[in-house]
């Protein structure tokens, strides 16, 4: 029986014929997750969940198999999916890219989600407010909001 295969760090997933999607663990254990109406085309992981593509839907769901979201807005076949500046796009063979989100802006809860170079830039920006050097009247929050965004724009 023919099989595709993704893997996520430690864990396997396939897709067979019957078009179950199939999670496998290191010890060869397997579980049907979700089985698909129609065939694999696609299977990205992404911020602990997993983008299924199916034709032309993008079905969402976390690592057990629930669905959380469905995509839907291509009528050809979805190629490709993209993550970039925290927003979500997909591109397929209706020549169309759709951007699924508005892209990220920075907050204390989003932090952790950019990459290295920006949390850095942002602190940066924090170390150089405590040195002192500058009137403390300067530093204010809207100040400081406006310089993280600049840094959060910048990937």
């Amino acid at each position: 029986m023919e099989h595709r295969v993704w893997q996520n760090l430690k864990t396997f997933f396939s897709v067979q014929v019957t078009m179950d999607l199939i999670k496998w663990d290191d010890k060869g254990e397997h579980q049907v997750l979700v089985n698909m109406k129609d065939s694999v085309d696609l299977l990205r992981f992404h911020n602990g969940d997993i983008f299924i593509v199916s034709d032309d839907i993008i079905y969402r769901t976390t690592l057990d198999g629930h669905i959380i979201q469905e995509f839907q807005g291509h009528t050809g076949t979805i190629r490709a999916l993209h993550w970039w500046r925290g927003a979500f796009f997909s591109s397929a063979l209706d020549k169309k890219v759709i951007q699924w989100n508005p892209f990220q802006t920075w907050t204390r809860s989003t932090h952790s989600e950019f990459p290295r170079s920006v949390r850095m830039g942002i602190k940066t920006v924090l170390m150089i407010a405590k040195t002192g050097q500058f009137p403390p009247h300067i530093w204010t929050v809207d100040v400081l909001q406006l310089l993280f965004q600049m840094c959060a724009s910048e990937y």
